[in-house]
This record gives structure tokens, sequence and C-alpha cells, in this order.
């Protein structure tokens, strides 16, 4: 992969930065419901998901959309990966303050999904994403919901604080 430098520092990158440190400046204000090491687990859980996930769609294989500047990765490309760290903490951390248990768990990760859809909407209005080849938030859509059961399966079985249940 080839790096390149910022052209210019536009919204898409004060977007990021913005919205990186409000997310994050929230997740640190909750009262903590989990350990540490689950925490960092989740957050960096949620960047590597992001990470495979972009890489597969958004690049060569199916070149479905860009991220920030274009097709070509900068640092920007990278710090957008911040986003989804305080995403997947507050998806297992409410998961777990709402004591979900059973089928609610499908009706959670419909809700999230959806919220996850909502989000990448707003990144794309900021320039974030620019979709290509007829790529649709339905897909995104899609994927967040195989992500999150993903995510409660990872964290039943790998947790070390509050097991999903």
């Amino acid at each position: 992969m080839k790096w390149v430098v910022e052209r210019a520092f536009d919204r898409n990158d004060w977007f990021v930065l913005v919205a990186g440190l409000v997310l994050i400046g929230l997740a640190w204000l909750l009262p903590r419901r989990h350990s540490r090491q689950d925490v960092c687990l989740s957050m960096i859980f949620s960047v590597a998901a992001a990470s495979v996930l972009d890489n597969s769609f958004g690049y060569r294989t199916f070149d479905y959309y860009d991220i920030m500047d274009g097709p070509v990765a900068s640092l920007m490309d990278y710090a957008a990966y911040v986003l989804y760290a305080p995403f997947g903490y507050f998806f297992l951390y409410f998961h777990s303050l709402l004591k979900v248990k059973g089928a609610a768990n499908l009706i959670y990760v419909l809700l999230w999904s959806a919220a996850a859809v909502g989000f990448e909407w707003i990144c794309h209005r900021f320039d974030v994403f620019h979709y290509k080849h007829g790529y649709r938030t339905l897909i995104s859509f899609a994927v967040y919901l195989y992500i999150q059961t993903i995510t409660l399966v990872f964290f039943k079985y790998v947790g070390a604080s509050e097991k999903i249940r």
C-alpha cells in the first residue's frame, strides 16, 4: 500500500479529529463497567475488525468506497479507524448496562447496526467515505449485523469481566 501526505486539511479531517475526541471523551466519562483489559480489547477488536473489513470492501477486491481523500492511504485514513474504538466500547458497555440476554441480543444487534449505519451516513456527509460502484448503506447494515454478532460471541468467550449471555 502506498502512503501519501495529506494534500489539504479539509472538513473530513476535522470531522475525524473532533468526532474522535468527543467519542473518546464520552467513553472516558462513563462509569467503569469493565476491566481495563476488556476496554482495551474491545477497542482494539473494533479497530481491527474495521480495518480488515474496510480493506476487503474499500480497496482492491471490491473497491466499493474510498476513505477520506482517495484510494491512496494517508495518515488520516488510519486516524478514521479511531472512530470505531469508542463505538465498539459503547456497544459492549450498554449491552452489559442493559443486561441484554437471550433473544433480546437480536434486537440489540439490529438497533446498534442501524445506529452504525446512521453514523456511517454522517461520516459520508462529511466526506470520510466516498461510495462508488453502486455501494449502498444496506450492505453496511449487513456487515454491521455480522461484526456485532461476532463481537458478542468473541466477548462471551474471551472477555474477562462480565460475560455476554
